[in-house]
């Protein structure tokens, strides 16, 4: 079962938001739940919320995004310092873009390269580790992220490194990705000369160490 839950950004951020979730091929409610898993890991102190509260502006645009019971109750069982959930999560969500998309800031979205971008979505099927699956899955339930999504922004986001990996058993997993994002993941692969499927098991492997999983 899915619910809304309310949020206050100021306008700069939700543009950033807007540009990533097309970057991407997604949905806002993707890109901000992806951003709160990472928040939800760093410093929420009464002192930090205050300094974040004096640096950010203009919360006027409300945004609703739609997660599920489980992630809902892990929002608001976190102490915040008096302040409603929307207003909370609008300055650490403010706060965060600003920190790790700045670049984002001015871009005239018109004048971007859109067929890039094309939402028109295609599936792609991959095997992968079954045990590693399992833990991006539980990941992605657990905080509300579409798991194409997850895989889409280390696509776009991310710098992929080669590393080990092994794979004892595989199952199969199916991706949706926009055409953009496909076009970028095969991108990916040729430059850094390995074939698409060791390239998205590298991409695996890389989120299970990132988000120790």
């Amino acid at each position: 079962m899915e619910s809304k839950v309310g949020i206050l950004l100021n306008n700069e951020i939700n543009d950033i938001i807007d540009q990533l979730a097309k970057r991407m091929g997604t949905s806002k409610r993707n890109v901000i739940s992806l951003a709160l898993t990472r928040i939800l890991d760093s410093d929420l102190s009464k002192e930090k919320i205050y300094e974040i509260k004096t640096s950010i502006h203009d919360l006027n645009h409300a945004t609703n995004i739609t997660v599920n019971q489980q992630f809902k109750k892990k929002l608001e069982s976190i102490d915040r310092y008096g302040l409603s959930i929307r207003m909370f999560f609008g300055y650490l969500l403010c706060d965060y873009f600003y920190k790790h998309y700045s670049s984002f800031l001015g871009r005239d979205k018109l004048k971007e390269d859109v067929s890039e971008y094309e939402t028109q979505k295609e599936n792609i099927q991959i095997k992968i580790d079954t045990n590693v699956k399992s833990k991006i899955t539980s990941y992605c339930n657990d905080n509300s992220i579409a798991v194409s999504s997850l895989f889409a922004h280390y696509i776009m986001n991310k710098q992929i490194n080669i590393n080990d990996f092994r794979s004892e058993e595989t199952d199969f997993m199916t991706l949706t990705f926009s055409k953009g994002v496909k076009k970028r993941f095969h991108s990916n692969a040729k430059e850094m000369n390995v074939g698409y499927l060791y390239y998205i098991n590298l991409i695996a492997a890389q989120i299970c160490e990132n988000l120790r999983l």
